[in-house]
């Protein structure tokens, strides 16, 4: 959720100051989340959410 609020908030300031339409949020957004996808099927034994302590 709070990556949801940082991309909203980016995208208010840009459109709504600036008055400008950012595309490259949702790119960059996309582009993390693929990456995300293809660790994760790479290596599934990688737990990114409660590593594993020694």
């Amino acid at each position: 959720m709070l990556v949801y609020s940082l991309a909203a908030l980016g995208l208010n300031i840009l459109t709504g100051y600036a008055g400008q339409l950012s595309l490259g949020t949702g790119a960059f957004m996309g582009v993390g989340a693929y990456a995300c996808y293809k660790l994760i099927t790479i290596f599934p034994e990688m737990n990114l959410i409660m590593p594993r302590s020694c």
